[in-house]
């Protein structure tokens, strides 16, 4: 039987999107039962390590183009020549375990027992190696997988997994989004939709300050300084939540207090303001219509560039 090809769309606002299966997920059924599940990377990366997710794109908010390549034992999978030699960045095979259903290809913020969004794929019963390629901008993405075992069929072909190839970036020709950051944390309201925000006024405040007291950085890579998990753990010990949310444009609606996934648009390294990360701001929240974010970034923006000539 030749290999199969789907294409279709897939979305994120929460950094990653992945390959998953559902059945794995039938506890995940609103925004606390997916926070329990999904939201620390420790999180992700037991679940990539049980062959319940495979990351096919990571550190980067928009929508992608996802070309998925379905083979099996006889017919395996593969890039054609013409990928082959355009080809960005490969990671290593990982492991898919599905049952009957098949898996879902959609942003990590949709994982869900019964999804509502994704690229639904037609997968039997059983285990997959699945790796994910990259081209350079303008190019399409492949994801292959590959029918590794079915149920009773012997011996098994171990697939490698290594905790850096959470960090890797995946597949997917990158259709829109700010510059590449991190994974941080959900982006969905109750009930699998996405999350609504409200303006943050002290976090506002706090960038006319920095800007005020030149506390800026005028050209920087977003992708770069954006802080991280690892950072934000980091403050929160010598800081309070409160002062951590003042970097924080949004607040997640639903979201409790003192956690992550109550604080949303970060505009700075956590010690000064990044022209770049307002810029990203404004990208992210005006292509999810979260208006009143973005016209306030965009405001400290224009302030930004007045102030520094």
């Amino acid at each position: 039987m030749p290999a199969v090809e789907l294409t279709g769309t897939i979305v994120t606002d929460a950094g990653m999107c992945g390959l998953w299966s559902p059945p794995a997920f039938t506890a995940v059924v609103d925004y606390d039962t997916w926070e329990s599940a999904l939201l620390d990377d420790q999180d992700i990366a037991r679940h990539i390590k049980a062959g319940a997710v495979v990351p096919i794109n990571i550190g980067g908010d928009g929508a992608f183009e996802l070309l998925a390549r379905v083979g099996s034992r006889t017919a395996p999978a593969a890039l054609t020549e013409r990928e082959q030699r355009y080809v960005l960045v490969s990671s290593e095979p990982y492991l898919l375990v599905t049952t009957d259903g098949g898996a879902v290809a959609s942003g990590i913020e949709h994982v869900a027992g019964a999804p509502d969004t994704g690229l639904r794929l037609p997968l039997a019963a059983g285990r997959a190696g699945s790796a994910s390629h990259r081209r350079p901008p303008g190019g399409d993405g492949v994801a292959r997988l590959r029918r590794a075992d079915r149920p009773g069929a012997g011996r098994t072909r171990p697939v490698p997994f290594r905790s850096g190839d959470l960090r890797q970036v995946g597949v997917g020709r990158r259709l829109g989004g700010p510059a590449w950051g991190g994974h941080g944390g959900a982006r969905f309201g109750e009930h699998g939709r996405m999350a609504r925000y409200s303006l943050n006024k002290d976090a506002v405040r706090k960038a006319r300050q920095l800007i005020d007291a030149k506390q800026y950085v005028l050209n920087s890579d977003w992708g770069v300084v954006q802080p991280r998990a690892d950072d934000e753990n980091s403050y929160l010990e010598k800081h309070s939540w409160a002062e951590l949310s003042e970097w924080h444009l949004g607040l997640t609606e639903g979201a409790a207090d003192e956690t992550k996934a109550r604080y949303a648009f970060v505009y700075g390294d956590l010690r000064r303001l990044h022209r770049s990360g307002l810029i990203a701001v404004v990208y992210r929240a005006s292509s999810w219509k979260h208006k009143e974010v973005e016209l306030a970034a965009h405001d400290l923006l224009q302030y930004l560039d007045k102030v520094a000539g």
